[in-house]
């Protein structure tokens, strides 16, 4: 995925669904970890799908909150018009990322006085024998999070054979849909708050926040299986194909003022 792609994604004035994640064992996890994960255990000894699941969203929530920040910065370096190169600044995004997910992997850990063997090999185990559709989903968002940025391989097997045109079309109405997610949730919070066209307050706009980052990724992904049979983790894969595409850059650096502005519009930017 390009800079400008990433920028996008993660942008706190755009926070779409780009915007999504990490991978929790990814190779900077330590070696024991990785053994762990390859022995038995016994189904006493494991915990919970269920709260391996809490722990994957509450991950995901706070490394979108990073990745807000991180957006923030980069969007600060391009409005400097200080000339990085798209690889140095991938490279620092990526780096500055995983330091963040497992400082906020060790800090979840912490508070919720969990072992991290336990945590990867109960994980692997529920979802070996698929025990929980809420832990695979959490998990496979987690994995997503972290591909779009450029962080792991892109998802083997057939996809589309789109020609730019044709994917260019699909990520127009792909990033739109986000602009008619945020315009809905902004229209039912002013309707139930009675505050139909003053400016929303800071509880407003928690509010609103919350339930773009709760509903996006659902929502975006509907629109891609109901007009395109693909998921998420597809689509990012075929925006890594066409990442060198200066068509595609460009149309997304569009997209993302067109967004911004609808964002301002809707006074959520």
């Amino acid at each position: 995925m390009s800079v400008k792609s990433s920028t996008l994604a993660i942008g706190a004035a755009t926070l779409t669904a780009l915007a999504a994640g990490a991978y929790l064992y990814s190779s900077s996890s330590s070696s024991s970890s990785s053994s762990a994960a390859d022995e038995p255990i016994s189904e006493e000894d494991l915990m919970p799908a269920d709260e391996c699941a809490k722990l994957f969203v509450m991950m995901i929530q706070k490394m979108k909150l990073q990745l807000n920040k991180l957006g923030q910065m980069i969007q600060q370096i391009q409005a400097s018009g200080q000339q990085i190169p798209q690889e140095q600044l991938q490279a620092w995004l990526l780096s500055e990322y995983e330091k963040g997910v497992l400082s906020t992997q060790k800090e979840i850990m912490d508070s919720e006085d969990v072992d991290e063997e336990d945590w990867q090999a109960s994980t692997m185990y529920h979802l070996k024998i698929g025990t929980s559709s809420a832990l695979t989903d959490a998990v496979k968002e987690f994995k997503l999070m972290y591909r779009q940025i450029g962080g792991s391989p892109p998802v083997e097997g057939n996809l589309p054979n789109w020609s730019v045109d044709e994917f260019i079309k699909v990520l127009e109405v792909y990033m739109r849909s986000m602009t008619t997610c945020m315009t809905q949730i902004v229209q039912t919070v002013r309707r139930e708050s009675g505050n139909v066209d003053g400016k929303l307050e800071d509880k407003q706009l928690m509010e609103i926040r919350g339930a773009f980052q709760a509903s996006a990724d659902k929502f975006s992904n509907k629109v891609l299986q109901e007009g395109y049979g693909i998921d998420q983790d597809t689509f990012a894969s075929v925006m890594q194909k066409f990442q060198s595409e200066k068509r595609v850059n460009d149309c997304l650096q569009a997209l993302a003022e067109e967004q911004n502005k609808a964002f301002k519009d809707l006074g959520v930017a």
